[in-house]
């Protein structure tokens, strides 16, 4: 698997990143508010254009899949599965935490974070790029004293200490093309978004 598209839309980032021959070619985002429906399609014209590649030249979709925000998860799975199922590609569901972990480099337990409503947080804990806890949402303030990383985390907490990590459509595609064997699924039907909790609500 060489070519493929990936997206991006877990929280206010709007991302897709195009992989032609194993390697990164460019990203389109936007961090606008609630324009995923409207910027993530123009954003995938506009790049397969770019570089003369149709869907059909794809060898697959990867797809952030959360915990995240509900709506941004749902319109970045259904461009997926469209663009999926007009040519017959595969889907690679990606976590959007674990993706989200490729950028830290932190030799002690860590907490990776996505702001979900009032003062909580999805989050999980790794080490070594290893998961070391479940998936929680969890208030902030509960997080225990491992350093934290991600964003928007300042929002219900000014006084809270954090290195700031986005999530990135170009993270999903690095992690689907190294992990594509494991990733592939062809049952479309089989892959949902991961919301974690019903009550999310991106604010």
């Amino acid at each position: 698997m060489k070519n493929i598209l990936a997206i991006e839309t877990a929280t206010n980032i709007c991302s897709i990143s195009l992989f032609l021959d194993g390697g990164f070619v460019e990203t389109k985002d936007s961090a606008e508010p609630r324009s995923h429906a409207v910027k993530l399609p123009v954003f995938t014209d506009v790049l397969l254009k770019k570089y003369q590649c149709k869907v059909s030249d794809l060898d697959g979709i990867a797809v952030s899949v959360g915990p995240g925000s509900y709506t941004g998860l749902r319109i970045g799975m259904s461009l997926a599965k469209g663009l999926a199922l007009s040519s017959d590609l595969p889907l690679l569901p990606v976590k959007t935490l674990f993706a989200m972990d490729m950028d830290i480099d932190e030799n002690s337990p860590h907490w990776v974070c996505i702001h979900s409503h009032k003062n909580m947080v999805f989050s999980q804990k790794f080490h070594n790029h290893e998961s070391v806890s479940e998936p929680l949402c969890i208030a902030v303030n509960d997080l225990d004293s491992s350093p934290i990383f991600g964003n928007q985390l300042q929002k219900h907490n000014s006084e809270i200490t954090f290195t700031e990590v986005l999530p990135s459509s170009q993270n999903i595609g690095i992690f689907a093309l190294k992990n594509a064997t494991e990733l592939v699924v062809k049952e479309l039907q089989n892959v949902s978004p991961f919301y974690l909790t019903e009550f999310n609500i991106n604010n």
